[in-house]
């Protein structure tokens, strides 16, 4: 939204931890903190009142709508600034969500996650479904398979887990990595860096197999 812009009260988010939808959603509640200069504004009781906002922490239905406006960005195409604050809200976001969230969510999130890129990389920029994700993986296997950060991995692990990221890929995921590889490139040659790739998913695959 422009700055000044006229906003319904529907589009407002009522959430005393403005951080949390702050790359989504505006947000009126009775004490907003500018990000810039630290400056705190009032926003008025009767004005909430009249509105009718309540002064509230986003519940879950709310968190997840933050979540799916925040994952929809474009990473590659923001300022170093605007990926930062980005990335905080994410993260906020997030841990609120696993936070407000019990072993009686867990269908509703694996429903909502299970099969959507939420799970941001920051070295490629860009997010994640949980099939493509493990918390552990010991080559660069991108563009197809990927290792959590070490930051998700210490605050969002219950979530990633409650979505099914896996404690490390089986031969069936490098099985699979190996033939999007092949459907990439079709009959054309491999660059050395897809060689090395393809080398690594196949032995990948081959102590995955004498490990089962």
């Amino acid at each position: 939204y422009p700055e000044d812009a006229l906003l319904r009260a529907q589009d407002l988010q009522p959430s005393k931890n403005y951080e949390i939808a702050g790359a989504s959603c505006p947000i009126l509640c009775s004490d907003i903190v500018t990000s810039s200069k630290g400056r705190r504004h009032k926003v008025p009781h009767d004005v909430t009142k009249f509105l009718g906002i309540e002064d509230r922490s986003p519940d879950l239905t709310d968190s997840l709508t933050n979540l799916m406006a925040i994952i929809a960005v474009d990473l590659p195409t923001l300022s170093k600034a605007s990926f930062e604050c980005t990335r905080k809200s994410y993260l906020k976001t997030c841990q609120h969500i696993q936070m407000i969230s019990s072993d009686r969510h867990a269908d509703e999130l694996l429903t909502k996650l299970g099969e959507t890129p939420f799970i941001m990389s920051l070295r490629d920029k860009k997010f994640l479904k949980p099939a493509d994700v493990s918390f552990s993986l010991r080559f660069h296997g991108a563009p197809y398979l990927y290792q959590v950060s070490d930051e998700l991995a210490t605050e969002i692990k219950h979530l990633l887990k409650v979505c099914k990221v896996k404690p490390a890929f089986d031969a069936c995921d490098f099985i699979r990595a190996l033939d999007h590889l092949k459907k990439d490139r079709g009959n054309k040659k491999l660059s050395l860096a897809e060689v090395n790739l393809a080398l690594e998913l196949l032995k990948a695959v081959s102590e995955s197999k004498g490990e089962g």
